[in-house]
C-alpha cells in the first residue's frame, strides 16, 4: 500500500478492550505508545499484523493481535497499561493460552515533552527536564519488565523497543542535531534494562536513521516505516534461541 498524507486516519481508542479471541488461538501483545496500536493509518496495514501471520506460519498455530496500547508516557504506562497488560496476562494463564510475543515501546511520548521547554536548544531548563526523564525512565522501565516478566511464561519473547530520532532525515545537521543527541542518551535506558531483565532490543533508531522523511508522518511510521518495524520483528525472533520458541510451536 502506497503511504499518502491523505489516507484517513484511524486510530483506535487508547487502552482497548481485550477482545474476544478464537478458541485456540495464541496471542501476540502489543503494549506501549502510539506505534504499538497501528497509528496513524489502517491499523491493519500496520507491523503488527504482518508480524502476527509470521508468527503463525512459524509456530504452525493460529496467532491473533491484542493491543492495549495508547498514547501514554512512562509514567502513564505504569498507572494504568501495566495493571490492563498484567490482568490480560492472567486471563489468558488461567485459559491455557499461550502468550508467543509482547512488544513494548514506551519512551518516546516522554521525549516529545521536551519539545515546548527545549525548542531545539539545550537551556538549563531543558537539560534539567531531560535528566529528571532519563531517571524516571530507568525507574519505571525496570518495574514494567519486572512485572511483565513475572505475569508471562518463561519461554515468552519480550521485543524491547527503543526510540528513534523522528527529526533525522539524512541531512549533514542531523546527525549532530539536540534530538539525535539526546535520542542516543535516552536509548541506553531501553537498552540496559533489556539486558537486565533478559528482553531482546529492537534497534528502531538504527533502522530509522536518515530515514524519517520517509518512514514517518509527522513522528509515527509510514506503512514502508512500518514494513520495516515487521522486518525487524521477523529477524530477532528468526535469531531466538530455540527455548523461546520451541514450547510455542504446534506439531
Amino acid at each position: 500500500m502506497e503511504d499518502s498524507i491523505d489516507d484517513p486516519l484511524i486510530y483506535s481508542p487508547p487502552h482497548p478492550p481485550t477482545p474476544v479471541l478464537a478458541a485456540g488461538a495464541a496471542v501476540y501483545l502489543s503494549l506501549g505508545d502510539s506505534i504499538q496500536y497501528g497509528c496513524c493509518g489502517d491499523p491493519l496495514c500496520s507491523a503488527h499484523p504482518i508480524f502476527a501471520q509470521f508468527l503463525s506460519e512459524r509456530l504452525n498455530r493460529p496467532v491473533e493481535w491484542v493491543t492495549l496500547a495508547g498514547n501514554d508516557t512512562t509514567s502513564e504506562f505504569v498507572s494504568s497499561q501495566l495493571e490492563l497488560a498484567v490482568a490480560a496476562l492472567e486471563q489468558y494463564r488461567l485459559e491455557g493460552r499461550p502468550v508467543v510475543a509482547i512488544t513494548p515501546s514506551i519512551g518516546g511520548n516522554d521525549l516529545l515533552e521536551l519539545k515546548p521547554i527545549c525548542q531545539g536548544r539545550a537551556n538549563p531548563e531543558c537539560i534539567d527536564k531531560f535528566a529528571q526523564i532519563l531517571e524516571r525512565y530507568r525507574q519505571q522501565i525496570d518495574l514494567i519488565l519486572t512485572r511483565l516478566g513475572e505475569a508471562t511464561d518463561a519461554h515468552t519473547p519480550i521485543f524491547q523497543l527503543n526510540v528513534y530520532d523522528a527529526y533525522d532525515c539524512g541531512r549533514v545537521e542531523d546527525k549532530v542535531s539536540a534530538s539525535a543527541v539526546g535520542v542516543s542518551l535516552f536509548n541506553n535506558g531501553p537498552a540496559a534494562a533489556a539486558m537486565r531483565h533478559g528482553a531482546h532490543l529492537i534497534d528502531l533508531n538504527n533502522a530509522f536513521r536518515g530515514k524519517a522523511c520517509e518512514y514517518l508522518i509527522d513522528v509515527d511510521p509510514t506503512y514502508r516505516g512500518y514494513e520495516v518495524i515487521a522486518e525487524l520483528y521477523r529477524t530477532a525472533h528468526d535469531t531466538l534461541p530455540a527455548e523461546f520458541v520451541e514450547p510455542f510451536v504446534s506439531r
